[in-house]
């Protein structure tokens, strides 16, 4: 017996340390740096050196639209913001605490597929997401859809598992804080399966409240990182209509493109088919929990694909549902073939092949080369940039002086190049006409490096 789970740890081992190899070969720019990471990287420094979960438009100005900047919450954030304390600041950092959170993440895994299934199943399970394109690209990117989806398998274990509603509460809640765009379909699908379950009307309100009371220690410390005096007023009328449309765009149109585009969707169709399998393993199997297992997943995947259809077509709001059905198809595979293991197999190998080959994970190494061509040659001057946050996340605090516009949230910042022009303005060329200054541009700069949409200018 000992051997045996020795031997299963060192095949968990063993696919975490590849995890890790894969990852570092392009650590810092497969995927590249993005606007979302940016933006959190920037909050998470802002608490390291100030307190507050806020982005700091020009020395000792901010944002004043906090709330409107936790798209990933306090518990990605506040941990970064430590380790940039005692480490000092950089990207590299970032993504290497990413990276734990993934090997956290494929352990997590492993430990809650036991629950449901054997140590075989279980490794299977780790291997179908390890070897996931999207998990990567998700995975090493300062966002908060991997961190959120430990908290969501730990609240799945204390509910289905435990029978703990204040313990599932509290998990889940913290999964919707940490990421609640993705995760804002918990809450409609817990309470309807909680309504479907086993007992008296009076019981299910009882096992719903006890829900909502663990859920109020993670909703009430994003009350304390995400709201102060300088943000508070209108919060709430804020964040509901940020939560409404938050793309800055018809919810109507992105819904009739979406679907159009359902068919030549390889993702979609890819996970259409083995979400097939789930249907006649629910059929089939007679184990309560993991019955309970499905149908959660088919709610929360409902929610989720509404979710997605309003979106410009972000595949991200699908990843959780995504990751759950991998974890689970192991299982569903084994009550409907004795081959599960070889069809499962496969599996993994064509996503290793996916992933190596076909994934369109983005690289670039643009923002990185950009900033450390400020930050070489122009130590302690001020920087001006037009919507470049990417870049600023790069640079020191002291010497940015920013304006940024973002899907749904209002315009930060004010625009250098209209009232101060600093000695060196960072900006992407399809910016520059919206914000104006355009002509201040032209004769009062000369530019320096231009690569991959960032434009480098010096005063003349």
């Amino acid at each position: 017996m000992r051997s045996l789970i020795s031997k299963n740890n060192f095949i968990l081992g063993g696919i975490i340390l590849l995890v890790i190899i894969v990852s570092f070969q392009t650590l810092t720019t497969k995927p590249g740096l993005w606007v979302d990471e940016a933006k959190t990287i920037l909050l998470a420094r802002s608490y390291a050196n100030y307190g507050t979960l806020d982005i700091e438009v020009s020395p000792g100005r901010y944002s004043k639209v906090k709330p409107l900047l936790q798209s990933t919450g306090y518990p990605t954030s506040i941990p970064l913001a430590f380790l940039f304390r005692i480490f000092g600041e950089s990207f590299e950092l970032a993504r290497v605490y990413m990276l734990a959170w993934m090997c956290i993440a494929l352990i997590g895994i492993y430990f809650f597929s036991l629950q449901f299934g054997d140590k075989k199943q279980a490794l299977f399970s780790v291997a179908l997401v390890a070897s996931f394109a999207s998990f990567h690209d998700s995975g090493r990117t300062v966002v908060g859809e991997i961190p959120g989806f430990i908290f969501l398998l730990a609240g799945l274990y204390y509910w289905i598992k435990r029978g703990e509603y204040i313990g599932a509460g509290f998990f889940l809640s913290l999964a919707l804080v940490t990421k609640p765009s993705v995760y804002l379909s918990v809450v409609p699908a817990i309470i309807l399966v909680v309504l479907f379950e086993d007992g008296l009307l009076r019981e299910k309100f009882v096992r719903l409240a006890r829900v909502f009371l663990g859920s109020l220690p993670p909703v009430l410390f994003w009350i304390t990182f995400s709201i102060d005096r300088a943000s508070q007023s209108g919060t709430f009328n804020q964040v509901l209509h940020f939560l409404s449309n938050p793309y800055g765009s018809s919810s109507f149109h992105n819904i009739w493109l979406n679907v159009l585009a359902i068919p030549f969707s390889t993702t979609l169709i890819y996970f259409s088919l083995l979400g097939v399998v789930s249907v006649f393993a629910y059929r089939k199997t007679s184990d309560v929990p993991v019955r309970k297992l499905y149908v959660f997943f088919w709610i929360y995947l409902f929610f989720a694909f509404v979710y997605y259809l309003r979106s410009p077509g972000w595949l991200r709001y699908l990843l959780a549902s995504e990751l759950l059905l991998l974890i689970i198809l192991p299982c569903a595979s084994r009550v409907i073939t004795k081959h599960w293991r070889l069809g499962v197999s496969l599996l993994v190998i064509f996503q290793i092949y996916h992933f190596f080959n076909l994934a369109q994970i983005q690289y670039s190494d643009a923002t990185i080369s950009l900033a450390d061509e400020v930050n070489n040659n122009y130590i302690g001057e001020r920087v001006g940039l037009v919507n470049a946050i990417e870049i600023a996340s790069l640079l020191p605090y002291a010497n940015i002086e920013q304006v940024i516009e973002m899907d749904g949230i209002p315009k930060m910042g004010i625009n250098p190049l209209l009232s101060d022009p600093p000695p060196h303005i960072v900006i992407t060329a399809k910016d520059i006409s919206h914000f104006g200054g355009e002509d201040v541009l032209i004769n009062k700069y000369k530019l320096i490096l231009s690569d991959k949409g960032y434009s480098l200018y010096v005063a003349k």
